[in-house]
């Protein structure tokens, strides 16, 4: 879409640039005019450019979030056990997220997920359904902006808020750091990371997730300066490798939003243990009822190495 609207520009701004030449230049003096001309072309060009940058810089948080207020379902439509999650972050956002419960003697542990850029934690209720059936209990962390919860997602208050989500496990319900698992999705890649670098959790889930927004943005974008205009960085790359916990990172060749070789080079950042998983079909298609998916989560949960203690962190 904005390479159509940059090529629009740039067709108006010839076509004007040739007919002020036209009606205004000695038509004998070629030279003359084709040298006016360009120096027109190439300062409307410039001028698009830098519009279209700034418009980037200035608006980016719309193309990176797209949330959605109303929650269209909850776990008891499809007879999951929950409660909701009303909790504040460190800045005073109130959020709201939902805790899948199972009963006590089939729970393993509980996972932490953190979901993608669109809609609210309501559309995941098959990752729900999924970690129910396998013996773990679920927290759908509901950022600020996305569903009920209140305030306007940027990259450090969903940081605030996964850590806010985690101060609600290990402190308010009393869950052991070492029992909780860390699992990111697209976006959520971000948080999780971030979360997982300062926190001592069972382990770290990446899916369909990026190394940076600056990496992700150049595959969208490559022809605008992405590292100068990107203020919403997701550095995930640059945390990944300060978890201690096992990391397992999924993706598909055939995601169509995030290319593959962006978990590779998260992957590759992590350090071991690490266990690298390709998935199947598109960005969002789902992938909870797929034996082969459901069975490299199970035997990745089932590992068991008790990390060290550390204290929690607050934002950088």
């Amino acid at each position: 879409m904005a390479i159509c609207v940059i090529r629009l520009l740039c067709a108006g701004v010839i076509i004007a640039g040739l007919f002020v030449l036209w009606r205004k230049t000695n038509r004998t003096d070629l030279w003359k005019v084709l040298k006016r001309m360009t120096i027109f072309i190439l300062c409307g060009v410039a001028v698009v450019y830098l519009g279209l940058c700034v418009w980037v810089y200035a608006n980016q948080g719309k193309l990176i979030y797209f949330p959605e207020s109303a929650l269209t379902q909850v776990p008891s439509d499809i007879r999951l056990t929950y409660d909701e999650v009303r909790v504040t972050a460190a800045d005073g956002v109130s959020l709201l997220g939902w805790h899948i419960r199972i009963p006590p003697e089939r729970r393993k542990g509980v996972v932490l997920y953190f979901h993608g850029n669109a809609g609210n934690i309501s559309d995941r209720l098959s990752i729900a359904e999924m970690y129910a059936a396998m013996g773990y209990d679920l927290v759908l962390a509901g950022y600020r902006g996305y569903g009920s919860s209140k305030g306007a997602p940027t990259e450090k208050g969903l940081y605030l808020d996964a850590q806010t989500y985690w101060n609600y496990l290990t402190v308010l319900e009393g869950v052991a750091a070492s029992r909780i698992t860390i699992h990111g999705s697209s976006l959520g890649g971000g948080p999780a990371s971030w979360l997982a670098a300062r926190v001592d959790c069972h382990a770290l889930i990446m899916e369909s997730t990026f190394s940076s927004m600056v990496d992700q943005g150049r595959s969208v974008y490559p022809y605008l300066p992405i590292s100068l205009i990107c203020n919403q960085k997701f550095e995930s790359y640059k945390r990944i490798g300060k978890v201690t916990a096992p990391v397992l990172v999924l993706h598909s060749p055939d995601d169509e939003y995030i290319p593959e070789s962006l978990s590779r080079k998260l992957f590759n950042f992590a350090t071991e243990p690490k266990t690298y998983k390709k998935t199947f079909g598109s960005h969002n298609e789902p992938r909870t009822s797929n034996a082969d998916y459901r069975e490299d989560l199970a035997k990745f949960l089932a590992q068991s190495l008790p990390p060290p203690v550390r204290d929690l962190q607050s934002p950088e």
